[in-house]
């Protein structure tokens, strides 16, 4: 055969196949308009070209859903689908061209500590999430499609830092990372947002009903419309297709980029015309190849040849270009492209798919014209052809593949996959192709018999539960481990409605790697259940989903995202909310911050009295004082960090006035155990700690509440103690006081000069009489706080009604062992030690009669003071009396301090 035989054949070819296109109008007048990478499935809600005619149903569920938006939406744009960034890193296109196949669920949670800005910027993901949570009260999936754009934006800055840069580069990997996991999140999103749309209205209208065919012969194309109106599950299968489709179409333009230039020519097989051309011109051009003598496109096979090296590498890159691209749901683009580089023979095989329609049928158009026809009528023998074509040995991996992918042969779709994702594609872009082509031959009826199937093609029948058996029981091991990557497993599940396995697996993850599972999945799994909880379909497993969301919320303690806490624990039972609202309140500081989180806990709905108070009572018993023994008594101990954040706590209580009764009771245990601790500076700051009008406050409020002015006992004694402690504190301070002024305050004598003159003896009188004038006022001033210290000192020892530290009145159901046992502790710690410094202050300022009186005050039965002395205690301040007495004597007193007669 020569060139113009050839190139005459070439161009009848090109002339059939232009005007077959231009008069069947195969992908529509929008094809030729659209340039790459945009799709035109994106117009329709089930993207699969040959089933878009769905749309066309009125009064379908397609229709009933596209109301809401998202995938069912008919006014998504191809530019919003192509805007979208998702997960890429387990399909098939991602593992060719960019090698990015590894989990990135677990991860170290310092990411937070990036430097990078834009990751800084994504910790905002956790407030935008919080505030779509109310949409799910308008409409129940506005919270799903919300958190869907949100990643999206967030990925969008963090890919344009990483344009230019690989994921292996130092400081980036975190950022490739991040955007992997929002990635995955995002595509999650948008499944669950498809499939559960499709159920949720399901639900609203009879399945079973079937749909009646307005024409007595339906065409292939109505058949199929009706097949996916009545059929959930294949309209789901198709949805999971779809999704799929729509990641990797967003590579698609990058793999574009890569083959452009080797796709960039007009001719086909352009270098073997030439060898051809060189040879029968008798240029000798090296080494005879064994190449075709033919050019028309079947000459490979038929004379079983090759083409000269470049054609067949760009043909390999061509054909795996085109699998690309279906696998991308692609397939204008790729009849495109075939168009470019002059396959229009390739191109022609790419389109006989679509169901066939006769619209004259039914009716004529308007004014009696006849309208065009749609689709192939011979589609039967073009599948059964694709078939036959994926089945020959003798192609290539991917042009087997993809007419396999045309015809629904699984076994030879799967050799062109290499992860998870892919696989799951191809079996459910089979599964969708077995259920119609059954539902057209068994119901179509045309002027002649359908050509039947293969027997491989309808020996095995695929479920969604088969495919994903299928996939975990095979023996690649990528794809195995693949599997188990946590968003993997939770689309699994999704695609499979099996909530209660999900729920169960999301929360082992959270048991067991809790400590380092990446912060975005914890998050992602928490909404996850909340979604579904506003679904109603957790049923049983509400305990599993708590312990999810105690999880995040234990996070977002971690992270300090304050503002989100409250709004989070208030999903989870009481308990619960309790328990970890106190845990976060507990590392709280600063009076502002911590009114502000008591703000968001009461819009949330929390018991913020009784978190307050565990808040104290937790911290307060965190590291417990222990009492000090007798031996201690001569020294102070000093104030700890710890003792500091006790008394920090009780600002928890003082917020709500409403509380100051509780502040009040656990102030004073605060300070029985400084007390019992001898921290008399930390016991000073805990009252100072309590408001001023603290006990005006419980007074007034419960006389608005009851009108009486007796309050219950337990405030009674909450503020008896206070004022008993307030008794103590003072008489210390006082002492203190006078004690400083005896030994620090007293003036000193000037020296006196012998002999000097005139002059230095006048100034040494000045000095003395200056020094005596200020001993007088020393002595004075002694004398007056000696009375204070006295006083502040007997207010103690004799204490109104009953004693120091003891309760008026208390009943049976009312008495807090614990607290009694401390007051009782206290008498005995603090009343001797009283004692023994009111004898100081008296002995020492020579007071001896009074000195000698306080043996009455003790072995009074009016205070009792004698039963909390130990026998020690007694002997030793007798012996100071003791003292006392032979002091009287020696100034001519009779031992009790009377005059003698």
């Amino acid at each position: 055969m020569n060139d113009s035989t050839s190139n005459n054949r070439l161009n009848r070819r090109h002339a059939e196949f232009t005007d077959y296109f231009d008069s069947n109008d195969m992908f529509g007048p929008s094809l030729k308009r659209r340039p790459i990478p945009h799709s035109v499935r994106t117009q329709t809600p089930l993207k699969h070209s040959a089933y878009s005619s769905l749309l066309n149903q009125s009064n379908s569920v397609v229709s009933l859903l596209s109301s809401t938006g998202g995938l069912f939406s008919p006014g998504r744009s191809a530019s919003e689908t192509q805007s979208k960034k998702a997960l890429f890193g387990s399909t098939m296109m991602s593992t060719h061209f960019q090698n990015q196949t590894s989990d990135v669920t677990s991860a170290d949670s310092s990411i937070f500590a990036e430097d990078d800005a834009k990751i800084s910027e994504c910790r905002s993901i956790f407030d935008d999430f919080a505030d779509s949570l109310n949409l799910g009260q308008q409409e129940i999936f506005g919270p799903v499609q919300k958190y869907e754009n949100i990643c999206r934006e967030k990925i969008t800055p963090l890919r344009n830092i990483c344009k230019t840069a690989i994921p292996s580069q130092g400081r980036l990997c975190r950022t490739f990372g991040l955007i992997n996991v929002l990635e995955h999140e995002m595509d999650t999103w948008n499944l669950i947002s498809s499939l559960y749309k499709d159920r949720y209205a399901t639900e609203r209208q009879l399945e079973d009903d079937p749909m009646l065919l307005d024409c007595y012969r339906p065409s292939e194309k109505k058949l199929t419309d009706a097949l996916f109106e009545q059929n959930q599950t294949l309209r789901q299968a198709q949805l999971i297709v779809d999704w799929l489709e729509n990641i990797a179409e967003r590579h698609l333009e990058d793999i574009y980029n890569k083959v452009e230039f080797s796709l960039d020519h007009k001719g086909s097989w352009e270098n073997t015309l030439h060898l051809l051309q060189t040879q029968r011109a008798g240029i000798q051009t090296g080494k005879i190849r064994n190449i075709v003598t033919e050019l028309d496109p079947d000459a490979p096979l038929r004379q079983g040849k090759c083409l000269a090296d470049l054609d067949k590498d760009d043909d390999d890159m061509l054909l795996r270009y085109v699998f690309f691209c279906i696998r991308a749901g692609r397939l204008d683009e790729a009849h495109k492209v075939c168009s470019k580089v002059g396959q229009l023979w390739r191109a022609a095989s790419l389109v006989g798919w679509q169901l066939y329609h006769d619209p004259n049928m039914e009716q004529l158009g308007p004014g009696g014209k006849v309208q065009a026809v749609e689709g192939n009528p011979f589609r039967d023998l073009w599948k059964r052809t694709c078939w036959k074509v994926a089945e020959d040995e003798r192609l290539s991996v991917y042009e087997r593949g993809i007419y396999a992918v045309l015809s629904g042969n699984l076994s030879c779709i799967l050799p062109c996959c290499s992860s998870w994702s892919d696989y799951v594609w191809a079996y459910f872009r089979v599964l969708v192709d077995q259920n119609v082509e059954s539902n057209i031959h068994q119901s179509f009826v045309g002027s002649r018999p359908l050509l039947d199937l293969p027997d491989s093609y309808t020996n095995k029948r695929l479920t969604f539960d088969s495919i994903f058996a299928e996939i975990a029981a095979g023996t690649d091991e990528k794809i195995s481990r693949e599997a188990a990557y946590r968003f993997n497993m939770i689309q699994k599940y999704v695609i499979l409605g099996d909530i209660e396995r999900l729920i169960e697996a999301m929360h082992a993850w959270c048991k067991e790697e809790s400590d380092h599972m990446h912060p975005h999945l914890i998050r992602f799994m928490a909404h996850l259940v909340l979604f579904f909880r506003s679904l109603d379909v957790v049923g049983a497993w509400e305990d599993l989903c708590d312990g999810i969301l105690v999880e995040y919320i234990k996070l977002l303690i971690q992270h300090e995202h304050v503002q989100l806490v409250a709004t989070y624990t208030a999903k989870v039972p009481k308990d619960h909310q309790i328990y970890l609202y106190c845990k976060f309140l507990e590392e709280i500081n600063g009076s502002e911050l911590r009114r502000r989180c008591l703000e968001l806990a009461e819009a949330a709905g929390l018991d913020v009295p009784l978190i307050t108070k565990l808040v104290v009572e937790n911290i307060r018993t965190a590291n417990p004082d222990a009492f000090v023994t007798d031996a201690d008594l001569q020294l102070e101990a000093v104030t700890s960090k710890g003792d500091e954040v006790k008394i920090e706590a009780i600002e928890w209580l003082t917020f709500d006035p409403k509380q100051r009764s509780e502040a009040l009771q656990q102030a004073n245990a605060i300070m029985r155990e400084f007390l019992g601790a001898r921290k008399l500076a930390a016991c000073q700051k805990a009252f100072d700690a309590v408001p001023l009008d603290s006990i005006e406050s419980i007074l007034t409020l419960w006389q608005k509440k009851t009108g009486s002015t007796i309050l219950p006992l337990q405030d009674e004694h909450a503020i008896r103690e206070y004022f008993c402690i307030k008794a103590y504190l003072e008489a210390q301070i006082s002492f203190s006081r006078w004690f400083e002024h005896l030994h620090h305050a007293k003036p000193s004598r000037p020296e006196m000069g012998i002999g000097g003159d005139f002059t230095e003896r006048v100034a040494i009188e000045h000095r003395l009489q200056e020094y005596e004038a200020d001993l007088e006022k020393w002595q004075q001033s002694l004398m007056n706080q000696t009375e204070a210290t006295k006083k502040s000192i007997y207010n103690v020892l004799l204490f109104v009604d009953g004693g120091w530290m003891i309760d008026q009145q208390q009943t049976e159901e009312e008495i807090d062992e614990k607290r009694v046992k401390e007051m009782s502790q206290l008498r005995r710690l603090c009343l001797p030690a009283l004692c023994f410094l009111l004898h100081k202050v008296l002995h020492t300022t020579e007071q001896y009669q009074e000195c000698v009186q306080i043996a009455d005050i003790i072995a009074s039965d009016d205070y009792h003071l004698y039963k909390v002395f130990q026998p020690e205690e007694l002997q030793k301040l007798l012996q100071l009396i003791r003292d006392s007495a032979v002091m009287l004597l020696d100034n001519g007193f009779d031992p009790l301090g009377y005059p003698l007669s």
